[in-house]
């Protein structure tokens, strides 16, 4: 069965950081979720509009399609994956058992990654959007967001040990 683990959580999380080193300790391809974003989204986003459910179907589309057409059997990605509306579709479009992770990070923590980060189009005036967006996931391992990044990758390992990845 084809496996794919979305690093999820809103914008400042770690989710790429997180979603590569993982990547490489699992010896498996890794997917930036941002990279699939539209030149409009971009703009919109890099302006200070939140983007709608309905902004992000193109977005889940390419990464799904993307996803479908990969022929390794694990991928890891990097996703907000921010609702249901998102990962409903993504799931269906990308045709695979998913993993979800989702980094679960205070407001303060988030803000402070945020307003330090240079040259990225989501900028920190845009947290309280992405935090009022989130529909934490049910099905979703979460992880605490006092683990050094080396740490949360173990954790995540070991957790996936166990669910038979």
């Amino acid at each position: 069965m084809k496996q794919l683990i979305v690093i999820m959580g809103v914008s400042g999380s770690g989710k790429s950081h997180i979603g590569r080193s993982l990547s490489k300790e699992m010896g498996v391809p890794f997917l930036e979720g941002d990279d699939f974003h539209s030149e409009a989204n971009i703009s919109k986003m890099a302006g200070g509009s939140p983007l709608t459910n309905q902004d992000r179907e193109g977005w889940i589309d390419a990464m799904g399609d993307t996803i479908q057409k990969n022929p390794d059997n694990t991928l890891v990605l990097s996703c907000s994956a921010l609702n249901d509306f998102v990962r409903d579709r993504l799931k269906e479009r990308s045709k695979r058992h998913i993993e979800w992770i989702y980094l679960d990070i205070s407001r303060d923590e988030l803000l402070r990654r945020l307003n330090r980060r240079k040259n990225h189009f989501m900028k920190a005036d845009l947290l309280d959007s992405q935090l009022d967006a989130m529909q934490p996931p049910k099905e979703a391992f979460k992880i605490n967001q006092t683990l050094k990044p080396f740490e949360m990758v173990q954790t995540i390992l070991n957790y996936l040990e166990t669910v038979k990845l």
